[in-house]
């Protein structure tokens, strides 16, 4: 079955993701590892940073290594196990990347999932690979 790395790769929209994977040196990891969600921000995500951001991620490895593990899950998180939340204090949405950090999942009122405050594409949602789920995200979670 296909790795995570693969069904990168093979969608055109997340080239710029698959360099910056390639330059963190962690493509090894997302291969082999199991049981991963990748949040893969699109190359239209990349676009809207401003240019020393993405300078200052492609000239750092160090950077670019923790940028790719905030966006991965040591959890698969289907869009459908994420819902709305039922608390305003308690959230229970929240699960912990590979870099250690949290994110919150949310369903809103529209029916929009959203990551953080990054909302998950539809068309990319649920690409099931031999070691876990990506979804396509809009926007870069917390660099």
């Amino acid at each position: 079955a296909a790795n995570l790395m693969d069904v990168v790769a093979n969608i055109s929209n997340f080239s710029t993701f698959l360099k910056l994977i390639k330059f963190a040196g962690v493509e090894t990891k997302l291969s082999r590892d199991t049981s991963l969600t990748m949040l893969a921000p699109n190359n239209q995500a990349f676009n809207i940073l401003d240019k020393e951001t993405v300078e200052k991620l492609f000239s750092n490895q160090e950077l670019a290594r923790q940028a790719v593990l905030r966006h991965t899950l040591t959890e698969v998180l289907c869009c459908s196990a994420i819902s709305r939340n039922s608390g305003i204090i308690f959230n229970t949405s929240r699960r912990r990347t590979v870099a250690g950090s949290l994110i919150s999942f949310r369903k809103a009122a529209s029916g929009n999932l959203y990551a953080d405050k990054s909302q998950l594409e539809e068309v990319v949602c649920d690409r099931v690979a031999g070691n876990g789920v990506l979804h396509g995200i809009r926007r870069l979670l917390a660099i």
